[in-house]
């Protein structure tokens, strides 16, 4: 004998029964029911957010892992279902789609302790290309400093002046030496002319080179008509300043030279002023040997004497010039 109890059936339960048994069919019905609402939602935020660079055919299996750690887990499977059984046809076009940002937008939580902007820095390592380094250009601009160039302000010189003209190629061969490029743009003139001196008279050879932006030379020569004085005059230009060279030598009649002196002056800022002066004589046997050498050098006011004798051996000593700038 049943007895009916007032109120609802045992089989209806509460209402949190009811809540329950339903989450429970639901999990057990066709996948279909729970992830086509999840297509509606997402593919209309997927083509909103659609950036145009973003590979997502190439890494989106990647991506899937990356958006599932800051969603749930089994939407993360769901995610991966979807993706398998997606026509090729809309994966190609998923170059064009932006499921990282569609995600972040509709799920931006942080249930495995990661924020939105922690996943979407790994989307990013996954998804954009790598960045040139910038090695070459920072040592050439280093080298360039040393040599008293701001590598910047040629580039921008360059845009400015017609390709090929005189100016371009100066400046153009200012930037190889930074980047330490042989080529020189630009045609070094060489020149080289003589002229021969009736009797008694001398021989002139004058040479000069020229590459354009980095550096001027000239040389003239001058020789007795017998052989025994030869005067040389050498001018030398470019970044680091201007030099000139004068050497005197005499010949005894085996052709051996006898004796040299030698001048050298250096203007290192091209103000017109002298900032270091060298002077060197030196005294040779018949066989060529060096008797002596005496080496004085003027430089910062201060004035220093080398001095050598036929064995090698030398003796420096230096003193303050009355004059600061000897």
């Amino acid at each position: 004998m049943g007895f009916k109890l007032p109120g609802k059936s045992i089989t209806e339960g509460t209402s949190g029964h009811r809540s329950a048994l339903k989450m429970q069919a639901e999990a057990n019905a066709s996948p279909n029911k729970f992830y086509a609402p999840v297509v509606r939602t997402v593919l209309p935020q997927i083509i909103k957010q659609a950036p145009k660079a973003t590979s997502i055919t190439k890494n989106a299996p990647k991506i899937i892992d990356v958006v599932g750690k800051t969603i749930k887990p089994g939407l993360k499977q769901g995610a991966k279902t979807l993706w398998n059984k997606t026509p090729g046809w809309v994966k190609s076009t998923g170059a064009y789609l932006g499921i990282d940002a569609a995600f972040s937008n509709m799920f931006g939580g942080d249930d495995n302790g990661q924020s939105a902007s922690e996943s979407q820095s790994e989307l990013d390592k996954i998804t954009k290309p790598k960045k040139k380094s910038n090695g070459a250009y920072n040592r050439a601009a280093k080298r360039g400093e040393g040599m008293g160039y701001d590598l910047n302000d040629l580039v921008r010189q360059r845009k400015t002046v017609k390709k090929g003209s005189d100016e371009y190629n100066a400046i153009q061969n200012k930037i190889n030496k930074a980047y330490g490029v042989k080529k020189r743009h630009g045609a070094t003139n060489v020149s080289t002319t003589s002229t021969k001196g009736v009797f008694g008279g001398k021989d002139v050879k004058t040479t000069t080179r020229n590459t354009p932006g980095i550096s001027d030379f000239q040389a003239e020569t001058v020789t007795s008509r017998g052989g025994k004085k030869k005067v040389t005059t050498k001018r030398y230009e470019d970044d680091k300043g201007v030099t000139t060279k004068k050497h005197k030598s005499k010949y005894r009649k085996s052709g051996v030279e006898k004796k040299r002196k030698s001048v050298y002056k250096t203007d290192w800022d091209k103000d017109g002023k002298v900032d270091k002066k060298t002077r060197v004589k030196v005294k040779k046997d018949a066989s060529g040997n060096v008797k002596r050498k005496k080496v004085v050098t003027k430089e910062g006011g201060v004035r220093t004497v080398t001095k050598t004798n036929r064995k090698g051996e030398t003796k420096t000593r230096s003193r303050k010039t009355l004059n600061p700038f000897d």
